[in-house]
């Protein structure tokens, strides 16, 4: 069979139908319809070899369809519009920097942040930055920098939210603000305006929380005065009724004289010792007489009784040079004995009384120093408590007094935070000129344009061959037929012999 043969050709009506040559399978039926006396045909199945046959054959076409989606690709990138994108970065800080050494003196709910919450803090910053008030700054912005505005200036807020992109860069604090828009000294002058914008909303809250908090720590300041100045006269109307540096001196001079007495004491119970050793004395001299002459002479001996003594001593030697010459009874010897005791007598009787007036004095000492003491005690307990009083007293005074101090320190810092320097919101880096458009992408472009004009040609290519009926090689026959070929008559120009 001719490769050019068409199987589903028929002989039109009236015709005769040439004899089939010997070898060779004839298709009658049409290509897409029941065959005449044979089986339905076979569906074509598309494999390796088929598909670089249709390459191979079908290579203008699937070239045709390249060309025509690389020429819609040039004219994309020629006649679609540039878009040009404007960036600045910003830094959203999550605590307002500290001007002084104090804690801050606005209060804010971040003051008590926590790491696990500061995302939340940044994006509730980031919707604020997106609210009408900062969109109608921006918009103002933007009238005064740009030379010319593609948009009235009231569709500007509508056009600034619908184009610009606010994003956080990924485990920092900064923020990135796009703009996108064909015109780029446009697209750069709505960046910086936002950006402007942003920190200007900032810097405002910033300084309304910073008025509000003088305004509050001012009325606080007040009430805190108020309570200084009662606490300085609760002290000084306690330093006038309680006089602690009279019960001082008061106990001072009690325990100087509870010292004099003590020392009088001492003394006065060491001639009360004297005094009894003497009576003693005199006592056992009274009951031997004899022995008026061997007095010790370590014996104290008062006054009163000095004379006394002296003349015992005298008639004590009298006695001893009697008894030499008389016997113990002669009357001279029993008058001097009698003398004698008469002396011990009259000084006993004299260190008697003088003994029991040391001992009074004594126990007269000994109550006055019990009574000094006890009011030294009674004072000491009153100057303790006085001193505790006067100690809580100055302790709220000086509470009072720091407080007032704070408060003042923290009006100063409020009023220092209003400064834009300490803005939780800052423009680090402004906008530049975009050099180059984002939009159109000419490289993804023609990319696309390849990838889909090759896959496009071959599959037009693929449903060409599909829709032909025409038969190209043996496989076509027994795919179409469900057939095996046993052979293939070759075609041979007429006029040509066979060999």
């Amino acid at each position: 069979m001719s490769p050019n043969a068409r199987p589903n050709s028929r002989p039109t009506a009236g015709q005769n139908a040439p004899p089939p040559a010997a070898g060779t399978v004839l298709y009658n039926a049409p290509l897409y319809g029941q065959p005449a006396g044979g089986p339905a045909p076979a569906r074509r199945e598309i494999s390796l070899d088929h598909g670089l046959r249709v390459l191979r054959e079908k290579w203008r076409l699937i070239g045709a369809v390249f060309g025509v989606a690389l020429l819609l690709a040039v004219a994309y990138l020629l006649l679609a519009p540039r878009v040009y994108r404007a960036q600045c970065l910003l830094e959203m800080s999550l605590l307002r920097p500290r001007i002084m050494a104090q804690r801050g003196a606005v209060i804010d709910d971040t003051e008590a942040f926590r790491y696990d919450r500061s995302e939340d803090i940044l994006m509730t910053r980031l919707e604020k930055l997106r609210s009408l008030a900062v969109l109608d700054k921006a918009a103002s912005n933007v009238v005064q920098a740009a030379s010319r505005l593609p948009c009235p200036p009231q569709a500007l807020p509508g056009l600034i939210k619908e184009r610009a992109v606010l994003r956080l860069i990924r485990n920092t604090r900064l923020l990135r603000i796009s703009f996108d828009h064909g015109d780029p000294a446009f697209a750069m002058a709505v960046a910086n305006a936002y950006g402007e914008a942003a920190e200007a909303a900032a810097a405002e809250e910033n300084k309304s929380a910073s008025d509000n908090a003088v305004t509050w720590l001012q009325a606080q300041a007040v009430l805190q005065r108020q309570a200084l100045e009662q606490a300085d006269q609760a002290l000084m109307e306690f330093e006038k009724s309680n006089r602690i540096d009279a019960l001082q001196r008061e106990k001072k001079r009690v325990e100087e004289s509870l010292k004099g007495f003590n020392e009088v004491l001492t003394q006065t119970e060491s001639q009360r010792a004297l005094a009894e050793d003497l009576y003693g004395a005199l006592a056992a001299l009274e009951a031997e007489p004899a022995r008026a002459g061997k007095l010790p002479e370590a014996l104290p001996r008062a006054k009163e009784i000095e004379s006394l003594v002296e003349q015992l001593i005298q008639a004590a030697s009298r006695l001893d040079e009697l008894r030499t010459k008389y016997t113990p009874r002669h009357p001279e010897v029993a008058a001097q004995e009698d003398l004698i005791r008469s002396l011990v007598r009259r000084a006993r009787e004299t260190a008697g009384a003088n003994l029991a007036l040391l001992r009074q004095q004594v126990e007269s000492l000994r109550r006055k120093i019990e009574e000094q003491s006890r009011q030294a005690a009674e004072l000491e307990e009153r100057i303790v408590e006085r001193t505790t009083r006067r100690t809580a007293l100055e302790r709220a005074r000086d509470a009072a007094d720091m407080s007032y101090r704070g408060i003042l320190t923290r009006i100063q810092e409020a009023r220092l935070s209003a400064d834009e320097n300490t803005a939780t919101v800052k423009l680090v880096e402004r906008a530049r000129l975009p050099a180059r458009p984002i939009r159109p992408r000419r490289l993804l472009v023609l990319a696309v344009a390849v990838v889909f004009g090759l896959g496009a040609g071959f599959g037009v290519a693929l449903y060409v061959d599909f829709l032909e009926d025409r038969v190209t090689s043996w496989s076509d026959i027994e795919q179409d037929l469900g057939l095996k070929l046993i052979g293939a008559v070759p075609h041979a120009p007429e006029g040509t012999d066979a060999a």
